[in-house]
């Protein structure tokens, strides 16, 4: 038979990456459940995380993590918006990202559906990304920084479990 050739393009690939680093942190949260840490309450991946609300100007608005995790240890609960970045977003797309966060925890929904709002945390692949994501955060109003985490994706999973400070 004749070889069949098939070409990924690059927002494919891109794609496709982003795909596999929402599942490596599924994966390593699994990992850590079975190692009795953690017990994995809720993963939710996109679209079926996205929260929909109206803004302030009364149009329907829509924050898109990636996932959403809920996590349980001991007696504790701590729930996630997680946002995997592969640094090809620019700063205004962040910077938009991040208003519509504080615009839906503004909201109230979040709180009265689910008693708290979660922590929006930014995974990046490298020092630099991860510096241009807390510049981002660090210029947001100071009465949401709180909402806000950014790591290097290899610590992600320690600082949503507790391992890792």
């Amino acid at each position: 038979g004749a070889a069949v050739i098939t070409t990924v393009s690059t927002t494919d690939a891109a794609f496709i990456r982003h795909a596999l680093s929402v599942t490596e942190i599924y994966v390593r949260l699994q990992e850590a459940a079975r190692k009795g840490k953690i017990e994995i309450l809720q993963f939710s991946a996109e679209s079926n995380c996205w929260r929909y609300f109206r803004g302030r100007d009364g149009r329907q608005a829509v924050v898109k993590p990636d996932a959403y995790v809920r996590i349980g240890s001991g007696d504790y609960e701590d729930s996630w918006f997680v946002e995997v970045d592969l640094g090809t977003e620019s700063r205004t797309i962040l910077n938009a990202k991040l208003a519509t966060y504080r615009a839906y925890w503004s909201s109230g929904i979040e709180q009265d559906d689910r008693g708290g709002f979660p922590r929006v945390l930014w995974t990046a692949s490298e020092g630099r990304r991860a510096q241009v994501i807390t510049d981002c955060c660090g210029r947001q109003p100071a009465e949401s920084w709180l909402l806000f985490m950014v790591s290097l994706f290899e610590g992600a999973v320690g600082l949503m479990t507790g391992e890792t400070p």
